[in-house]
């Protein structure tokens, strides 16, 4: 079961919503990064369930992978 997600506004709370994302990712879970012009998702890019994870997110396969 995926855990639900949660949103901390790092403008208030830079510490725990940092924390926060840096468990996740430790976790092999996704995050959502906020960029100049769109959301980006992130994952640990050396572990392979979580390159996969993110892949489904995508809807991509191996054989489009996210671009670096």
């Amino acid at each position: 079961m995926t855990e639900p997600a949660r949103v901390y506004n790092l403008s208030i709370d830079p510490d725990t919503g940092l924390a926060e994302a840096v468990a996740a990712v430790r976790s092999g879970a996704c995050i959502v990064l906020p960029t100049d012009t769109v959301y980006g998702i992130g994952a640990d890019a050396f572990d392979g369930a979580a390159v996969q994870g993110l892949l489904d997110a995508k809807e991509r396969g191996r054989d489009m992978p996210h671009p670096c």
